[in-house]
């Protein structure tokens, strides 16, 4: 809801290169090193990615060629659920306790 309209007003591109904001400010406030700063640093960061996962599909489907468009929005939605995976299964597992 909050990546559709200024998408659709200022369009695809300049919605996706303001929404870098969101990820310095929010990244900034979350490195401050103040709890209370951490917290609304992660929820600026969390509107910035979901504008990020309205915008960036739309424009994926707008600039790809026709005949390759649902190859690149596919392997865009792969890559998105992978890379959490992958972080997952690189760790060790956690040793289960006892106690």
């Amino acid at each position: 809801m909050i990546g559709s309209y200024p998408a659709e007003k200022y369009g695809r591109k300049l919605t996706m290169l303001a929404n870098n904001l969101f990820f310095i400010v929010g990244s900034a406030m979350a490195a401050s090193g103040n709890l209370t700063a951490l917290f609304i640093g992660r929820f600026i960061l969390g509107l910035g990615v979901g504008i990020v996962s309205v915008v960036c599909p739309v424009l994926l489907s707008e600039i790809a060629p026709e005949a390759s468009r649902g190859v690149i929005t596919t392997f865009h939605q792969v890559r998105l659920s992978d890379g959490p995976f992958r972080t997952a299964s690189d760790r060790p597992p956690r040793p289960i306790s006892c106690s």
